[in-house]
């Protein structure tokens, strides 16, 4: 089983080379939570919690590199332009070390690599709560928190991908989320 550490530090290269490959622009590191009010139970009886969260960060991800690249961001042509994002999926209790069985409040922690330009468009499209409706009336509502990480040193990077990665290790061993990371672009 892989260590914190070893999550962090690949998370670190990947952002580091993304950053030292493109210097056209001055970017920021942006710190972005997910969470949902799921329809059932805070707490979670299988893994598929992870994908509606996952979907709903992709869905974010689109939303912003549309605003700032056009409807065309997914062409070959725009693809130096799209933003670096890295998602991970967390629980209630992994930061103090206290996760169980019952796995309670699932939700995503995704640093994003962006061009200071677009900080406020991230930041605006973070204010507006998704509700995903059904046909059985239980909806989930998505919130998204925005923070910017306002130095991008190796320390505060090395901070920030710890805390983005903590579960990593947990899941790896039980497989009970299917999908656990996801970076972007795909």
């Amino acid at each position: 089983m892989r260590s914190i550490n070893n999550y962090s530090k690949w998370i670190q290269d990947i952002l580091t080379k993304h950053l030292e490959e493109d210097t056209s622009n001055k970017k920021v590191l942006c710190l972005v939570t997910i969470e949902c009010s799921f329809r059932k139970t805070p707490f979670v009886e299988d893994g598929e919690h992870s994908s509606g969260l996952f979907r709903h960060f992709q869905l974010l991800y689109n939303k912003f590199s549309h605003k700032t690249l056009g409807r065309n961001y997914h062409r070959a042509s725009h693809r130096s332009g799209l933003s670096l994002a890295i998602a991970c999926i967390d629980v209630e209790g992994s930061k103090y070390g206290w996760i169980s069985r019952e796995y309670r409040n699932p939700h995503i922690h995704a640093i994003w690599a962006i061009p200071e330009s677009q900080q406020l468009t991230l930041e605006d499209l973070c204010k507006k709560p998704v509700i995903e409706f059904s046909k059985n009336g239980h909806n989930n509502v998505y919130k998204f928190n925005f923070e910017k990480i306002e130095t991008a040193t190796k320390t505060e990077m090395n901070r920030v991908t710890n805390y983005i990665t903590k579960f990593l290790p947990h899941n790896e061993s039980s497989q009970f989320f299917q999908e656990d990371i996801r970076i972007c672009p795909i």
